[in-house]
């Protein structure tokens, strides 16, 4: 909900200050359950991190 009020008032949205306000506002979190498996995942070579991605992105296609 607040993605959309976003995109009403400012044509984008982001997870910035005015997102993390309304979610202390709404006493609720940005984070929420996977409601599917990712079909990619980016893996850092430096560290090992690894983020989950839904979306064949140019940087899931061209990693480096």
């Amino acid at each position: 909900m607040i993605h959309i009020w976003q995109y009403h008032e400012f044509g984008d949205t982001d997870h910035g200050a005015t997102f993390t306000r309304w979610t202390h506002t709404l006493d609720t979190t940005q984070h929420r359950e996977r409601f599917t498996a990712p079909n990619w995942r980016l893996v850092f070579q430096d560290c090992g991190g690894r983020i989950p991605r839904y979306r064949r992105s140019k940087t899931v296609r061209n990693p480096k």
